[in-house]
């Protein structure tokens, strides 16, 4: 009866009819195994019903499963167990599932194999450690093969600890390990560095009977080769030899590819001989290997030659080897070569791939060869091979840096008519290629343009506009981007919020970096050390030290060094140093230096150099020996800026063969002189006075090829124009013109200051021509100046005009220019024509300044003409012009010169009265004439003032029997 109903149950299964089943009436408690492919068919058709229970299904699949194992079907076995795994009832109750089918099907321990197995492949290594040992604790066991592909994905993982622990569980379940075990462990040991505890266990390995293969030195001298052993990985060649087992040629490629890895391609080249040497023929894997180090090291020429003696040896270059070439070829802009191979390529039956197209199209792009890209494109198309948006982008990013950005929009656009989808990367060439130009809006339609298709930035991109913005000094642009990037739920690191401070800082808006560095540790970004670097020293004029807040620095390191986010470190404690003696605090820079050696951290020569350099400036070289010797003590080595320092100390105090000895010294000990070197000694032989040994240096300077700057220059042309060797200064200047050297304003500066020294005014005139046309606008000083030498000349038409160009130019207002030529009239004595400027001004109504009322009242009291004087006075009063002490001092001295003494006294009330003291001056013209004549009251008040204001003791004035003599000798000694 049980016999025919089995065959009824069959019979239905092979022809499908699975619906009857459901009519029978049988109470069978286990189903026999006949075909696997009918199993997964009713398994499908049974996953189809409505309403299963999910413990059903797991039935149903486990069942299934073992149904699978027992006919050998292990794909699809693994199919149904990824199944389990993935449906939420967690590995336990797939576990238990199995195990519940496992004695109605009469199934093998393989299933629980393959469930661990299985486990590893979906990357969960720690249910397949789990199942190991539910695998224990029902009394089964797994294949050492099995528990060595959990072991190897544990070392893959870098899950050391239940690495070792499994190998323990493995040995605990009596799971006897075999050579692949022990080439596990040994890998793991290699990784973690532990080359002695791996050479003992190949000892190990070889007393328990498990002989080392060619596979397990290799596994050795691959780590070998990684930690840069060179030496041990050829003993171990030569160990392999000795206990018969020969070095393969994966051997030798092992170690010829890590060598040329590690940029050492000759190196490997010697071991490709010594395969030769001992028989082993290399491979194409060997050569490729070997082109493939070359050319990365840029030697194009002798992959060259590799590739031709890989030819002779009867081995034939593939894909690879000639992509690899194309790569090198391109990288060194030998595009003619890369083209040639191309043909080889395709001459030789293979297809050029993805690779080589993209190796001609980023060597075109980098090398500029633009006019070549359009035939590549076509002949990719032609060959079938995509255009892909890799393709677009390399060219873009060779046209934004060779500057054409034009293009490089028109080839985005050409992208999105052929359907050619660009992706972030794309967008963010053309935006950094904008930005390199400081085309902030153009940049901004590309990014208009990525978000209409759909495409929003990531991480990467709001880092670079960040960086871009701040950059640019666009820190309000910055902060818009830093905004969107949080809002848009990408986490910033430390870069962008470095680059941040440090903008802040640059914008001189330190606090703002310090609530920023605040609101890092919110966000739980702690503030790194370039950060706190970024706020105490900052760069340029930034940071707390260098902006002079001492106190703010000092409380921010100590407290950033408490908490321990910031490490004693000497540039700290130099920045630190630096700031307190720049702001005169030695005491506390010395003490900050006293600090750094009690926290065990040693000053280094950029320390010392910050304290020579501050001593050096103030001209303390008795100091600066001391710190000299200190160095010396602690063999701490001289750098330039070092010498630079002391030789720049020395030729202020005109110190030259000291200078000289320091020079010799610097270029014994291999240091090789720059622009600031050149600056000490050049200044130094002109300041004593050696202008031909200064000349000398400058010529050497030319000669050698070493760059001679703009301020080299205008030292020796400044000193040759202070001596009045105006012809020298001008041969200089000859010389920068020669040299491509662009004289700058300190230049003209200079050759002018000389030129009106010589009363070469016209000259003169002629250097700020030339200054207005280098670009610089000449200041109102230098024309006054002019002015007043060309009418003390007599070159009034000459001043006039220099005047009209002050007007012209813009320089100053016409009051100003006008004023200049009355002055220079005036200083000239030319009173009369002085005058007639003067009334041109009023007729004008323009106001003449103080200064030029002062200059002709000083010239009209100097003429006796005091009458005149006090009418401009008047004058001055109708065009509201206030006086100022100096013209007060002028009338006051002219009436008193003229014996007018009341008129002057009256004065002098007058300029206490608009709170207008008078100078040291005006007392001794008063005191004088009030001595000479009967004028007691007035000298008594005089007294009074000079005592009120500290001028003079009252006490003094008392003590002595004052005769008119003695009184006017007594205040006269007191204001002197």
């Amino acid at each position: 009866m049980v016999l025919d109903m089995e065959k009824s149950i069959y019979a239905f299964l092979t022809v499908h009819r699975w619906e009857s089943l459901n009519c029978m009436n049988y109470t069978l408690s286990s189903l026999r195994p006949v075909h696997g492919r009918l199993a997964l068919k009713f398994l499908r058709w049974v996953m189809k019903q409505p309403n299963l229970e999910l413990n059903h299904v797991t039935h149903i699949i486990s069942t299934t499963t073992h149904i699978l194992v027992r006919a050998r079907m292990y794909t699809f076995a693994k199919a149904t167990l990824r199944h389990l795994l993935y449906m939420p009832i967690g590995l336990k109750s797939v576990f238990g599932a199995l195990m519940e089918t496992y004695p109605i099907c009469n199934s093998n321990p393989a299933v629980f194999d393959l469930l661990i197995r299985v486990c590893v492949r979906e990357k969960m290594v720690g249910d397949a450690v789990q199942t190991f040992y539910l695998m224990g604790s029902r009394g089964l066991q797994p294949s050492v093969y099995t528990c060595n592909m959990v072991l190897g994905s544990l070392v893959k993982d870098q899950k050391v600890e239940l690495f070792w622990s499994f190998f323990k569980g493995m040995l605990a379940k009596r799971v006897c390990p075999n050579v692949a075990t022990f080439n596990i462990l040994l890998n793991a040991l290699c990784e973690n560095g532990k080359f002695k505890s791996a050479g003992l266990l190949l000892r190990k390995m070889e007393e328990s009977g498990h002989f080392p293969t060619a596979v397990t030195y290799n596994t050795l001298l691959n780590w070998y080769c990684k930690k840069g052993r060179y030496k041990a990985a050829s003993e171990l060649i030569d160990c392999m030899s000795s206990k018969g087992i020969a070095a393969d040629v994966c051997t030798y490629n092992v170690l010829i590819d890590n060598l040329c890895r590690g940029g050492r391609s000759a190196k490997a080249y010697l071991i490709l001989k010594r395969m030769r040497k001992n028989m082993v023929y290399p491979n194409e894997i060997t050569y490729n290997t070997l082109i493939n180090g070359f050319v990365k090291e840029g030697k194009i020429e002798v992959a060259t030659k590799i590739f031709d003696e890989m030819s002779s040896f009867n081995l034939l270059p593939n894909t690879i080897t000639y992509n690899t070439l194309i790569v090198g070829h391109c990288s060194k802009g030998n595009i003619e070569e890369a083209l040639r191979l191309l043909e080889v390529v395709v001459s030789h039956g293979f297809r050029p791939n993805e690779v080589t197209y993209g190796a001609l199209l980023n060597g075109l792009s980098k090398h500029a060869e633009f006019g070549l890209v359009s035939s590549i494109l076509e002949k990719m198309r032609m060959d079938g091979v995509r255009v892909g948006h890799i393709s677009y982008t390399t060219i873009i990013d060779g046209l934004c840096k060779n500057g054409l950005l034009e293009e490089a929009v028109q080839l985005l656009d050409d992208m999105l008519k052929v359907s050619v989808n660009p992706d972030i990367v794309t967008f963010s060439v053309l935006i950094n290629g904008f930005f390199r130009v400081g085309k902030i809006n153009n940049a901004k339609e590309i990014m208009c343009k990525m978000y209409k298709t759909g495409l929003v930035p990531n991480s990467i991109l709001y880092s670079s506009l960040i960086y871009n913005f701040c950059k640019m000094g666009n820190l309000k642009e910055a902060l818009n981007a830093y905004a969107a990037m949080n809002h848009s739920g990408h986490v910033s690191d430390h870069f962008v919020c470095n680059v941040l401070v440090a903008s802040f800082c640059r914008c001189g808006r330190v606090e703002e970096a310090e609530y920023f560095m605040d609101h890092m540790s919110r966000m739980g970004l702690d503030p790194s050390s370039v950060t706190f670097d970024c706020i105490i020293n900052g760069h340029g004029n930034a940071g707390l030290c260098k902006r002079g807040k001492m106190v703010a620095a000092l409380l921010l390191s100590g407290k950033a060094i408490e908490k321990g986010l910031l490490s004693p470190n000497p540039a700290v404690y130099t920045s630190l140093a630096d700031g307190l003696l720049k702001e005169g605090h030695s005491k506390a820079a010395l003490y900050i230096f006293e600090d750094m050696l009690n926290k065990g951290v040693d000053p280094d020569t950029i320390a010392f150099n910050v304290l020579m350099d501050r001593y050096s400036r103030k001209g303390k070289m008795s100091k600066v020996n001391d710190i000299l010797s200190t160095m010396r003590t602690r063999s701490l080595c001289f750098n330039l800026a070092t010498y630079n320092i002391l030789l720049h100390g020395y030729s202020k105090r005109h110190a030259m063969a000291r200078c000289s000895m320091l020079y010799n010294e610097m270029i014994r000990n291999g240091y090789v002189p720059d622009r600031l070197t050149w600056h000490s000694l050049i200044l130094g032989y002109c300041k004593s006075g050696s202008f031909d040994v200064a000349v000398k240096i400058l010529r050497r300077i030319t000669l050698e090829g070493f760059e001679a700057d703009c301020f080299t220059f205008n030292m020796l042309i400044t000193k040759f124009c202070e001596r009045n060797e105006i012809k020298m200064a001008f041969d200089l200047v000859k010389q920068m013109n020669l040299l491509g050297i662009i004289p700058n304003v300190d230049t003209y500066n200079a050759l002018f200051n000389g030129l009106i020294r010589t009363c070469a005014f016209d000259e003169a005139h002629c250097v700020l021509q030339a200054l207005l046309e280098s670009g610089y606008v000449p200041t109102c000083k230098q024309f006054i100046t002019l002015i007043n030498g060309m009418c003390r000349v007599g070159n009034i038409k000459g001043a006039m005009k220099m005047q009209d160009e002050m007007k012209t130019l813009g320089v100053s207002s016409q009051d100003v220019a006008m004023s200049a030529v009355i002055r220079g009239l005036g200083h000239s004595r030319q009173t009369e024509n002085a005058s007639w400027v003067l009334d041109f001004m009023l007729e004008k109504q323009i106001i003449p300044t103080v200064a030029t009322f002062t200059t002709l009242m000083h010239i009209y009291c100097k003429e006796a003409n005091v009458a005149k004087a006090l009418e401009l006075r008047s004058i001055m009063e109708q065009c509201h012009v206030k006086l100022d002490v100096a013209a007060y001092n002028v009338l006051i001295s002219g009436l008193c010169a003229d014996g007018d003494i009341q008129a002057a006294f009256k004065l002098y009330e007058e300029m206490k009265q608009r709170d207008l003291w008078p100078n040291t001056s005006i007392y001794i013209v008063l005191i004088d004439s009030f001595c000479a004549g009967n004028y007691h009251i007035e000298s008594e008040k005089i007294l009074w003032d000079l005592q009120s204001r500290e001028l003079v003791s009252l006490d003094l004035y008392r003590e002595c029997e004052l005769t008119d003599e003695t009184e006017k000798t007594v205040l006269l000694l007191s204001l002197m």
